[in-house]
């Protein structure tokens, strides 16, 4: 992996963690802090956002075939954890970022508009409904969606193709002490 991929990663993963609630609530009017009371926890957004993964990576190798998603080289299979930023949210919510996956090598540039469009379809059915191109220019295409709660994800392509996934901010039921692996299941 380029040292370029490499930093994209780090600059985009850090992000993700500190800014995906804050700026949600920023850009949308129907943002839906996390309040005392919330049906959802920590645990079940994870679950959501795993399966999610497991849907985009199973339809884009299903119509372009390999290359096959994983664990993105350098990255742990641990959930990033950091508290939200938004003064709003209940004690002790967090957001939890994925590990981000990545291919060793990339579709053809020819299909790279169809895999965005085909993750962005699978992203709105769960609730990432706010997509957008960040970058589309030859040799680079970078998506993002964004879900009311404050989840978001990033895709895209360029020497390496990847993939992330950051939570809403949410109370865990049973907060873990320490590293939270990945679950590829």
């Amino acid at each position: 992996m380029s040292l370029r991929v490499r930093l994209v990663l780090t600059v985009t993963s850090t992000v993700l963690l500190m800014c995906g609630c804050a700026a949600e609530k920023e850009e949308s009017t129907d943002s839906a802090p996390v309040t005392p009371g919330s049906s959802k926890s920590m645990e079940q957004a994870i679950k959501e956002v795993q399966q999610m993964r497991r849907e985009m990576t199973a339809a884009l190798e299903q119509a372009f075939g390999p290359p096959r998603w994983g664990l993105a080289p350098d990255f742990q299979p641990v959930l990033e954890r950091a508290g939200c930023p938004d003064d709003s949210s209940e004690d002790g919510a967090e957001v939890a970022g994925l590990p981000t996956w990545s291919t060793a090598t990339v579709y053809p540039e020819s299909h790279w508009r169809d895999a965005a469009d085909r993750v962005a379809k699978i992203g709105r059915k769960y609730g990432f409904d706010r997509v957008r191109t960040v970058v589309d220019r030859p040799g680079d295409l970078e998506i993002d969606g964004r879900a009311p709660d404050g989840g978001q994800y990033v895709f895209g392509f360029g020497d390496s193709a990847i993939l992330q996934i950051t939570t809403g901010c949410y109370v865990w039921k049973d907060k873990p002490q320490g590293l939270v692996r990945d679950s590829r299941s």
